[in-house]
């Protein structure tokens, strides 16, 4: 994931993916047998010049979406679409953004960019 998003242009960027679901026990030993992956989340950090300039950082946004389109729910663990995190942080301060990967998808089917997607996204 890391490499996709530097491959979008993306620099000053953290990112990681983790899979999320439940471990299945045995019924007679309760033992765990092995983990069910229910989702996978994305959680990507950007340091930015600035929080205030919201259409930049809708910029930025839109290339981490299409760079996660490269990770699409049947090609990662669960069948179920996951989560997108998203902090920008500028200096001492951060800004987080917490929506679904459908949602992310939808907002940018709308046509939404810049400005309007960070703040479609932001008031979910």
């Amino acid at each position: 994931m890391q490499s996709a998003l530097e491959d979008a242009g993306l620099t000053g960027v953290a990112a990681r993916a983790e899979a999320y679901g439940e471990n299945c026990y045995d019924s007679q030993t309760n033992e765990v047998v092995y983990f069910a992956a229910m989702q996978t989340d994305f959680r990507v950090t950007i340091n930015v010049p600035d929080l205030k300039d919201t259409e930049r950082l809708g910029d930025l946004l839109e290339k981490v979406l299409i760079a996660l389109d490269n990770f699409p729910t049947d090609k990662t663990p669960g069948p179920n679409p996951g989560y997108v995190g998203v902090t920008f942080q500028a200096g001492g301060e951060e800004l987080n953004l917490w929506f679904t990967v459908s949602q992310g998808i939808q907002v940018r089917q709308q046509g939404l960019r810049g400005d309007a997607l960070l703040k479609a996204l932001l008031f979910r």
